[in-house]
Formats: structure tokens, sequence, C-alpha cells
């Protein structure tokens, strides 16, 4: 499938002031097509991507993005775009089929970047036939997430043990957990693979950004990188999205948020692989 000139971002807002920021941010990203609706005229418009604000004046934001993102067979990202800092929000955003968020107060820094993220997977949904987004309960996903084989990766021991009994807690029985980036790196060139990823910035003679720079490749079947980190620096966020790292999370985490976007960046490698597929090695080689 070729892949197409346009995609179509669909912004939400009943106030006609509050977007503007955001359409003047996306101005600086190629083949989008940003149009601005009230709730109840997005309803029915079809869209590549969309962000809905929330919340809204004059109607409900999360029921807005449960339509939205029910109403779609295969994978169209929704948005989130919160205003004010409410506890649990994001985990309310997700539980209604929201694939991330941005903070209004951080668009003009973060905005293109995860916009441009999302509108990449987008066309690579595409050029893979747009297949279904799998279900919670369909059981050939249950059995991959459960077999998923994740690595994290942090110099700090007490990190490494805390990370890894959280993981099997919550179900995922292939945990493997190392120190050394340089053991990594060995164990991908002997033909061993992970579906994701989990490290720390801080690295033993690294950092987060030059592990992603060798996981990472522009063809796609990567292991999803999560990125963690203590510093709150906007423009190493800014690099970390635009190297393609899936998810950049500032400690302390959120283990309910950590856990969701692993279970999503498991599930997008799960719907465009296949159940089995190993991510690919080292950049440059292939499994």
């Amino acid at each position: 499938m070729s892949e197409p000139k346009e995609l179509a971002v669909l912004i939400v807002d009943d106030d006609p002031d509050r977007p503007t920021r955001l359409i003047h941010r996306l101005q600086t990203l190629e083949g989008l097509q940003t149009t601005v609706k009230s709730p109840l005229a997005a309803m029915n418009r079809p869209f590549d991507l969309a962000l809905v604000f929330h919340p809204l004046k004059y109607a409900d934001g999360l029921e807005v993005i449960g339509r939205l993102a029910q109403g779609k067979g295969g994978f169209t990202p929704v948005l989130g775009v919160i205003e004010g800092v409410e506890s649990g929000a994001p985990l309310s955003l997700f539980a209604q089929g929201a694939v991330d968020y941005l903070r209004v107060e951080a668009l003009e820094s973060m905005a293109a970047e995860r916009v441009e993220y999302w509108t990449r997977m987008r066309r690579r949904w595409l050029a893979a036939g747009d297949p279904p987004w799998p279900g919670e309960d369909h059981p050939p996903w249950k059995e991959y997430r459960r077999q998923a084989r994740i690595l994290v990766l942090d110099d700090q021991a007490v990190q490494l043990m805390f990370m890894g009994k959280f993981l099997h807690h919550e179900g995922f029985e292939q945990v493997t957990t190392l120190s050394d980036p340089q053991a990594l790196l060995d164990r991908l060139e002997q033909g061993e693979r992970f579906d994701a990823v989990i490290t720390d910035y801080h690295l033993p003679g690294t950092n987060g950004l030059e592990l992603a720079a060798r996981l990472l490749t522009p063809e796609g079947n990567d292991p999803h990188l999560i990125l963690i980190t203590a510093d709150q620096d906007a423009t190493l966020r800014q690099q970390a999205h635009q190297a393609g790292v899936g998810d950049f999370l500032v400690k302390p985490l959120d283990r309910n948020e950590l856990v969701w976007r692993l279970k999503r960046g498991l599930r997008m490698r799960f719907a465009l692989t296949g159940p089995g597929s190993r991510a690919a090695g080292p950049r440059g080689e292939s499994p």
C-alpha cells in the first residue's frame, strides 16, 4: 500500500481560541491536513489522528475520546490534551481509548514531536493493511502479552529488583534485568530478541538516546522502547521523541501508567508483526 500524501488531523474543542497554539505547532509538520471541529461535528468526520481537549466547555471530553477511539476498527490514534493538573487524568483518558496525552502548558515543547510520532505510527499501520486493534480479551494477544520478552536496563540494583518483581506481579513472565548496556548489545548481537526495553536514561558509558540509536530503525519491527529519567528537561524529551522513543517517563513513576504504556506498546507490536515475531537486532541488522 502506498503511503498517503496527507493525513487528516482532527482537533476537537468547543473553545475557538484554545487550539490556536496547537495549530501553530502542527504547521511545522509536513503531510498533515489539520481541521478544528466541535465535539458534535467531529463524530462523523474521518480522521487519521485526533487530539481532543479535556475538559470541554459543553461536552464530556472523556466521552468524546471514547466515541472517537471506539468508532474505528483499526488503529487510529486519539490523544487527549489536558488543561490543568488533575490527579488520575491520564489513566482516565487511557481507559477511554486514548493512546497518549499532552498538557496544554507543554504544547509549545511537545506537540509537534508527539504528533509526528503518532502520525508515523499511523502510516505504518496503513502500510501494514490497517490491521484490527486487538481487543483486551483476544486470546492470541493475551498469550503474546504473557510471553512477551521484556528487558529492564538500569545500573541501580534496587531499581532492577523492584522493576523485575513489579512486572512479574503484573503478569509478565519473561522479564530480564541487566545493569550493563553493553550486555544488552552483546545479547542482541548473539541473536537474542526482546519485545520491549525499559531503560533508565543515565547508563554506564552511554545514555538512553545513544542506546535508542542502536535499537531503533526507520523500518520498525523494533522493541517498544520506554525511557525513564529523573531529568525535567524539555529538550531531552524532544530529542527522545525525535529519536523514535515510544514513551518518555519522568520519575517518580506512576506504576499504573508505566504498565498501561508497556501494554499499549506491546499491543502495537503484536498487531503489526504478529505473534511470535521478534524485534530487530542492533541497527543495520535483521533477525
